[in-house]
């Protein structure tokens, strides 16, 4: 049976991944990691961890994404997506680890969308930025794995887009959404089957390849959010506003859509359209 190591696991990814292995993936056992049990800024610990625990593969969920955030703390989102990711990647080299770390849309400007894998990465963030060097540092490294990059995840755990919208939906009459930044919502779920597909096939795979996955389609977060209060019922308006009326510290690529044909090429099957997926989370949600 082979070991996975999950570090993250208390983010939305990785409590995704606590969730399903459980009873899905009875091929593997599952070893998870977060801040406290696993510091990825610490090269000595990932390697006793490792040896200790005969890790056959490792999917890095741990991230720090904070975008707006990320402008004022710059070191500190480098640290864990660059630095971090470089130690990671360093020792599944090492110790013939195979390695699947995820990334994000945001290392694209937004200027030229849709995006395949084969696009010139052109960050306008410190987040994007520190992504973007996690990534060059894996395959740097020599490892043998998978940069995945997705988009606008969300899941049935809390914070992120869909609970906020509920929430403030809730709270007030109107609400105010961007309607010029385009992408798609992706289902925490869908992306961690995924990515055990892509485990389940790594001999496949040379060297350190780059994936594209998100679900299908695309929607503006107006739309994205229109739809989430529409569909659970809320007395709510959903007003289209530009990103010019809604400034923030931090960049936003304007469509930042990611194609998608090399992994359905690749695994022979078509994710499911945004829509479909997001009804099954907010089937799960009061």
């Amino acid at each position: 049976m082979k070991r996975i190591l999950i570090t993250g696991s208390e983010g939305q990814l990785g409590k995704t991944f606590q969730k399903i292995s459980s009873n899905t993936f009875l091929e593997y056992k599952f070893i998870f990691t977060d801040l406290l049990e696993l510091d990825i800024t610490n090269i000595e610990s990932i390697r006793a961890f490792c040896v200790a625990e005969s890790i056959d593969i490792l999917i890095n969920c741990a991230a720090y994404t904070a975008v707006d955030k990320a402008e004022e703390e710059k070191e500190k989102a480098f640290l864990i997506n660059s630095f971090g990711v470089s130690n990671l990647a360093k020792v599944c080299r090492e110790l013939d680890i195979f390695m699947v770390h995820i990334s994000t849309d945001y290392v694209f400007d937004g200027e030229m969308g849709p995006y395949d894998e084969l696009s010139l990465p052109n960050p306008i963030s410190v987040y994007g930025a520190s992504k973007l060097s996690g990534e060059e540092e894996m395959i740097r490294s020599g490892v043998h794995g998978v940069i995945l990059r997705t988009s606008w995840l969300y899941s049935e755990f809390g914070n992120n887009f869909v609970f906020t919208i509920l929430r403030i939906a809730r709270e007030r009459d109107k609400i105010q959404i961007v309607d010029d930044q385009i992408g798609t919502p992706t289902n925490s779920t869908d992306l961690a089957e995924v990515i055990i597909e892509l485990i389940g096939r790594s001999e496949e795979i040379e060297g350190c390849e780059i994936f594209h996955y998100s679900n299908g389609g695309s929607c503006s977060w107006y739309e994205f959010a229109n739809y989430i209060v529409n569909k659970k019922g809320l007395e709510c308006s959903v007003e289209r506003i530009s990103t010019f009326e809604y400034p923030q510290k931090a960049k936003r690529p304007q469509n930042s859509v990611l194609y998608k044909s090399k992994i359905i090429n690749f695994m022979k099957t078509v994710p499911p359209n945004w829509e479909e997926s997001l009804d099954k989370v907010l089937s799960k949600i009061d």
